[in-house]
């Protein structure tokens, strides 16, 4: 949520003249599963399923089975909140990650108090998604991507993805999707360590607070918060896409 998907996904499908499907419901207030029944219509095509997926055991068993490329991408935690917070105010706050019944009630409070509120009730859940892919990721392989290279250089992040895919790579036809960027993307301000200024440093003590408190270590989403100054090779993520490419 919150870290460029639906652009990543639009330009792929574009890329790869693949049908950009959705099986599941969008919103809904639901967390996101894959239906085999769904996706059975589109197993003989290329197919690109934008999607905030959990690595539940049935989800695991059918990206398996089917054979899908999993591409996820990962945006710190700072950088999140305040992207979210944009969302919220000024397109749906109807989502699984953090429930907000009276949009304009949420939208009336201070800035740094809405920021305060994701901080406590969004990122339970991003932390929860984050642990949950590092527990299956040995078992299940991905492509890896982060936000931060995709606003930073579009098209080396997209050349890296589809070289990843298998798939070549024609540098003048990925130019000209990113030149015309593709209708619809929702990408939003594409620009790194936002929350470095537009955090408060109470809002920042808190986010370090929980990180540092958690049970499990967390060190990694911690250092790379932009405030920090510090970034790591070995992160991970809080947004998948699933790539169903020819057999």
């Amino acid at each position: 949520m919150k870290s460029g998907s639906t652009f990543i996904a639009r330009v792929l499908a574009l890329y790869f003249d693949a049908e950009r499907i959705e099986p599941v419901p969008y919103w809904g207030r639901l967390e996101q599963h894959l239906d085999e029944h769904l996706l059975e219509p589109y197993l003989d095509r290329d197919f690109v399923i934008q999607m905030h997926l959990r690595p539940h055991v049935p989800n695991v068993e059918i990206i398996r089975q089917q054979n899908l490329s999993v591409v996820y991408v990962w945006r710190n935690l700072g950088d999140v909140i305040v992207s979210f917070d944009d969302h919220v105010c000024n397109e749906d706050h109807r989502n699984p990650v953090c429930y907000i019944h009276d949009r304009a009630r949420y939208a009336a409070m201070p800035v740094q108090e809405r920021y305060f509120y994701l901080i406590q009730h969004a990122v339970p859940w991003y932390i929860g998604f984050y642990l949950s892919w590092r527990g299956i990721r040995p078992d299940l392989p991905v492509i890896e991507t982060h936000y931060e290279d995709l606003a930073a250089d579009p098209f080396a992040y997209f050349s890296s993805v589809i070289r990843a895919l298998g798939r070549p790579l024609d540098e003048a036809r990925l130019r000209g999707l990113l030149a015309t960027r593709p209708a619809g993307t929702r990408f939003n301000k594409g620009v790194n360590r936002r929350s470095a200024t537009l955090l408060s440093d109470d809002n920042k003590h808190l986010i370090e607070a929980m990180l540092r408190s958690h049970c499990e270590d967390l060190s990694e989403l911690l250092n790379e918060l932009p405030w920090r100054g510090e970034r790591t090779g070995a992160r991970r993520w809080t947004l998948g896409r699933l790539v169903k490419m020819g057999r």
